[in-house]
């Protein structure tokens, strides 16, 4: 691992690997193209983290950004002071990034075994009905981690803790979904029953909550885990169960601790899902995965079945059928940096290749493993330089022919994750083109819902009239109800389908509830 240098400036490195190194890589480009030069200096920027908490020295600093120590959750929050970040910009992808790489965040709340004043306080709104900030509920976990009898001594208030933070998961998305995620892991298997609970229930809302049950370690939490089996028939709700089931079980066989019989369900539905081009492409993606584990054995039928798939696989893969990736990744690379030149973002003697970023990018677009995708998309939000980023992605995207779909929803979701203001027109362009799958439909939905052109409804009900999977149905009633698009959760509501019309159902009373509230009243959580 090297550092890019310029006369004595440091630059990103070359070549970020790791998690701990892309979330290094990540500082320094902020650092080393911000526009403020007590930003790009060491030196005075040492001085600017002091006066927010943080003491460091330029050589430590200097370290940091070469992965060479770690960061943690109280350095995040200086450097997001010290950069003026929005709260918790950082927090979010060096979270995400550590759990991902197998390790436990650093914090100094791992050490919390009292109740201040400040956790007092956060109780006692909870109590009145108050809602709390999502980085809130991680300082709450640890002191449940440290301290279960504070909220154990009675059932009742177990439950109501637990019910209210499954409760904010709910009406959470994106970076406050991932913090309360945090939470959830934190706390550990005692909530993991009440995780599987709301995804039986209202999986739409809950599904990304799974998630949280791969990086606990406990019995409960695994018996959990293999018990929601019984709902893989959800194509929601299967990719975020098989990706921790696959983390779980690496896990355990390293210590011989399972038995490849135990998972059989896993690899049942796995065999079956693959054949089935209707089902979930996220689901298939991690199917495909679990497929591809050396101790998990396919029948004879199911591995014809699936070679006779190999386009639609690779797709899957991200091996695209009209372009090799690496001349790709240049010209997205050129136009990324005539962008950051045009819009003059580059201070004096730095490249307009920003070091590294190729790399990056190419892990978020091309990489097999769609946890590794995502997390790129939301490192990257936090870099002032995601406005030209993304205009260079929505110009890709457009490139991209509709036989290599897999790489449309690659592209279309790291968009969504980048959340730059300029992703919107490309998604309503982008709805309005053919479609060759119903995969492609679902991310553009999801996408659209978080849009801001009113004429998006039109362009969402467009998918829906195409559409061919229930899935992509369902995910247009989740995208419709974050645009309030009444008229078109009323179509919904009368699809053939009947988990279709009952969600769209759901959502429109969701949404006749919220408009009951009075103007003044504080928005949820996450919205």
């Amino acid at each position: 691992m090297t550092m890019a240098t310029s006369g004595r400036r440091l630059l990103p490195m070359q070549s970020p690997r790791t998690g701990v190194e892309t979330f290094a890589w990540l500082i320094r480009a902020i650092r080393a193209y911000h526009p403020s030069p007590d930003i790009r200096d060491t030196a005075t920027f040492a001085r600017r983290l002091a006066t927010y908490g943080t003491e460091l020295r330029p050589t430590t600093i200097n370290r940091l950004e070469n992965a060479e120590l770690s960061f943690t959750i109280e350095r995040c929050l200086s450097y997001e002071e010290a950069l003026q970040l929005a709260p918790y910009d950082l927090v979010d992808p060096f979270l995400y990034l550590t759990r991902i790489g197998g390790a436990t965040p650093g914090t100094a709340l791992a050490k919390l075994g009292q109740a201040s004043h400040l956790e007092l306080e956060l109780l006692w709104r909870l109590g009145r009905g108050e809602q709390i900030a999502p980085y809130e509920w991680i300082r709450l976990a640890y002191l449940y981690r440290n301290r279960p009898d504070l909220f154990t001594a009675t059932e009742r208030m177990r439950e109501a803790f637990f019910g209210r933070l499954m409760e904010d998961a709910g009406r959470c998305y994106e970076k406050d979904l991932r913090l309360i995620r945090e939470a959830l892991i934190v706390i550990g298997d005692d909530v993991s029953e009440h995780v599987a609970a709301r995804c039986r229930d209202d999986p739409l809302h809950y599904f990304n909550t799974t998630e949280a049950l791969g990086f606990m370690d406990g019995e409960q939490s695994w018996s959990t885990l293999l018990s929601l089996g019984d709902t893989l028939d959800d194509g929601v709700l299967a990719g975020t169960i098989i990706e921790p089931v696959i983390r779980r079980f690496r896990a355990l066989s390293e210590s011989n601790d399972v038995a490849p019989s135990t998972v059989g369900a896993i690899t049942d539905y796995s065999a079956a899902a693959l054949c089935r081009t209707d089902v979930l492409y996220t689901a298939r993606e991690e199917a495909l995965v679990w497929a591809s584990q050396p101790n998990v054995q396919l029948t004879v039928r199911a591995r014809h079945a699936i070679a006779d798939l190999r386009e639609d696989v690779a797709q899957l893969r991200l091996k695209p059928a009209t372009f090799e990736p690496e001349p790709f990744l240049g010209t997205l690379l050129g136009e990324f940096a005539d962008l950051l030149e045009a819009e003059e973002l580059i201070p004096a003697g730095l490249p307009p290749r920003v070091p590294g970023v190729g790399q990056v990018l190419g892990r978020g677009i091309f990489s097999q493993a769609r946890v590794s995708r995502l997390a790129v998309g939301l490192l990257l939000r936090s870099w002032h330089l995601t406005d030209p980023l993304t205009d260079a992605l929505g110009r890709a995207l457009h490139r991209v022919s509709p036989a290599d779909y897999g790489v449309q929803r690659a592209i279309v979701r790291m968009m969504v994750k980048l959340g730059s203001p300029r992703r919107h027109p490309y998604f309503s362009a982008f709805g309005r083109t053919p479609k060759r799958e119903d995969g492609v439909r679902l991310v553009a939905a999801w996408a659209l819902g978080e849009g801001e052109d009113s004429a998006d409804q039109t362009v969402l009900a467009k998918l829906y009239g195409d559409a061919t999977t229930r899935d992509t149905k369902r995910v247009i009633v989740t995208a419709a109800e974050r645009r309030a698009f009444v008229e078109l959760l009323a179509t919904l509501s009368h699809d053939s389908d009947s988990v279709v019309a009952s969600e769209a159902e759901r959502a429109l009373r969701r949404l006749g509830a919220s408009k009951a509230h009075r103007p003044d009243d504080p928005p949820a959580a996450g919205a």
